[in-house]
């Protein structure tokens, strides 16, 4: 299978596992559109192990959470808050997924979190998930 295709396929299933968040899911930073949303991108990917047969990757994943809102700086952080907290539960459920007989990857983990602020003084979140994906040849 082709990498490409590889990635689009996790996309897909991310966004699948976020689908109950607000706002939608988006690929690029170019696709997001409203006041609310997630933005996922790869970070990495690393090969972990090659065994006869099968391949193991590790992928890295950025989400960043957008929250546009008025209020005051505290108020849209603990709204954020509990979205970024919402969205560490969702994908820390998913940590292995398979649908319907297919399998897409393992060890899901949530390896960062964070809420900062933007040079244009916008707060966001943003979270680093890793998995694994074995792939039979």
């Amino acid at each position: 299978m082709a990498y490409s295709t590889k990635i689009k396929n996790t996309f897909d299933q991310i966004k699948s596992v976020l689908t109950d968040l607000p706002g939608g899911v988006f690929m690029s930073q170019d696709d997001f559109t409203g006041n609310e949303g997630i933005v996922v991108e790869l970070e990495s990917s690393s090969l972990i192990s090659s065994m006869s047969g099968a391949n193991t990757r590790s992928y890295a994943f950025g989400l960043t959470q957008y929250f546009k809102a008025n209020g005051t700086k505290e108020q849209i952080t603990e709204a954020l808050s509990r979205r970024m907290d919402k969205l560490e539960y969702t994908l820390t459920q998913a940590q292995s997924r398979t649908v319907s007989g297919t399998y897409y990857w393992h060890d899901g983990q949530v390896a960062d979190s964070s809420i900062e602020e933007t040079d244009d003084g916008e707060l966001v979140g943003n979270l680093t998930y890793e998995l694994s994906i074995t792939e039979i040849s």
